[in-house]
């Protein structure tokens, strides 16, 4: 899915936005990942699929914003977002990553991720408003038995939506 373009200046591209972000969070696995990401040419959809890469609430926070300041046909271009087994991300950088996802996304993982009952609310959002999910990830997180009902019953509303809690 990563292909080379070289020539690509265009410092509007969230891909180019999202390896930039990477890089100030500077740990080795988000600096190898921006590489790839750097790479992305302007019109090819990716995957923002950041595991176990010691991410924290702040960083979470970081990257939201690149999301939310990005034009509609740039988010457009995310088709999966994963950020799982990063367990600093916790409950508020969870909630701004959510808030902050794309239409397009299709997939999405937030495994292990520390969140519990308050991302209820930001998640069965975007269940309602995202019409391209299919499959989402939320498992070894730390839901009650409420919130994962109310999850499962919006996930079945929406018929064509695999959710893992």
């Amino acid at each position: 899915m990563f292909t080379s373009n070289a020539n690509n200046n265009n410092s509007n591209l969230i891909s180019l936005k999202l390896a930039n972000t990477l890089r100030i969070i500077g740990n080795q696995k988000c600096l190898r990942y921006a590489e790839k990401l750097s790479l992305i040419r302007e019109n090819d959809g990716f995957y923002f699929e950041l595991r176990d890469a010691n991410i924290n609430q702040q960083d979470a926070i970081l990257i939201s914003k690149v999301l939310t300041n990005s034009n509609k046909v740039e988010q457009s271009r995310i088709e999966l977002f994963s950020l799982s087994y990063n367990s600093k991300i916790g409950d508020y950088g969870a909630q701004n990553l959510i808030g902050a996802l794309p239409h397009s996304v299709r997939e999405l993982g937030l495994v292990g991720c520390s969140i519990s009952d308050q991302c209820t609310k930001a998640l069965s959002k975007f269940i309602r408003r995202s019409n391209h999910i299919k499959i989402m990830c939320i498992e070894d997180n730390k839901f009650n038995f409420q919130s994962k009902e109310t999850l499962i019953q919006l996930a079945s509303r929406k018929g064509n939506l695999m959710l893992v809690i």
